[in-house]
């Protein structure tokens, strides 16, 4: 009975016009963040809300989660500004991110001096199966510490791209190893 419901639920979303997507998705979206009583702050006009959360214990993060163009995006400010002598070597290590990355990229801003972490999906896939906004939730957050965390220690703390892609590396692969 309840796989029944869910197929019916899934008939229903795939039929309806792309702008009531919009809709049924922003309802859902906003049901679940406040939920999870974060303090968020609710822009009803331009489809977004913010809320803010520890990027790392020295470094807290401004989360953007909205929709644009018909795709959830999560978005959120890793540097505020680096120097521009290592660009060389942020761009090694983003490159590294989102060929790692399976949703989200890592945005370098060279004009503004701004790394930025995104991840987007289609709004519809987030309808059609439960858990789903939830999910890219938790993966962007994860995700935009980890990278963070590797920005924090090129810019901040001197470590070259290749040692923090192996920590990377290590760690991705521990994780693996023991989850699955």
């Amino acid at each position: 009975m309840n796989s029944f419901k869910s197929f019916s639920k899934r008939i229903y979303f795939v039929s309806i016009k792309r702008t009531k997507h919009k809709e049924l998705f922003w309802m859902h979206l906003t049901n679940l963040l406040k939920s999870k009583k974060w303090k968020i702050d609710i822009n009803e006009k331009e489809k977004y809300v913010k809320t803010g959360s520890l990027l790392s214990e020295d470094k807290q993060g401004e989360f953007y989660y909205k929709i644009d163009e018909g795709r959830f995006q999560c978005s959120v400010e890793l540097i505020s500004w680096f120097p521009t002598e290592l660009y060389k070597e942020i761009s090694v290590l983003t490159t590294h991110l989102n060929n790692h990355f399976t949703r989200g990229k890592v945005i370098v801003d060279l004009k503004n001096q701004e790394i930025i972490y995104e991840l987007n999906n289609d709004m519809l896939i987030n309808l059609l199966y439960t858990g789903e906004i939830d999910y890219n939730i938790y993966l962007h957050f994860s995700s935009s510490r980890d990278s963070y965390r590797a920005f924090k220690k090129l810019i901040y703390e001197n470590y070259t791209p290749e040692i923090i892609i192996d920590e990377l590396q290590n760690k991705y692969e521990e994780f693996y190893n023991t989850n699955l």
